[in-house]
């Protein structure tokens, strides 16, 4: 799940934005808000905000400080490999019981 810090004076979605096509070489439209979370427990980061976007152009390959990209189906997300810090995993448990309550 790409991430990453937003710069001083940065626009989050923005900063969101560069993240994606900076690790994944993809260009993305921010399409939502997902969560906003802030607090103890976050793993180092003060505030953590999770958009949901759409593809707009770009190639998929791992960049910047990526190793590997891929795309999972809900069910095959590798919750360990892919989430090393605390709050990925509590904004991607986050999304997917939320996406779950809509079906």
């Amino acid at each position: 799940m790409p991430g990453g810090y937003i710069d001083y004076g940065e626009d989050p979605r923005e900063a969101a934005i560069r993240e994606v096509h900076e690790e994944t070489g993809l260009h993305v439209q921010i399409t939502q808000l997902i969560d906003v979370v802030g607090g103890d427990g976050l793993g180092g980061a003060s505030i953590v905000i999770m958009f949901e976007a759409e593809i707009i152009g770009g190639v998929l390959n791992p960049e910047d400080d990526a190793e590997e990209v891929a795309f999972f189906k809900d069910a095959t997300i590798p919750m360990e490999e892919i989430a090393a810090f605390a709050s990925t995993r509590l904004m991607l448990d986050r999304w997917l019981k939320r996406k779950q309550r809509k079906t």
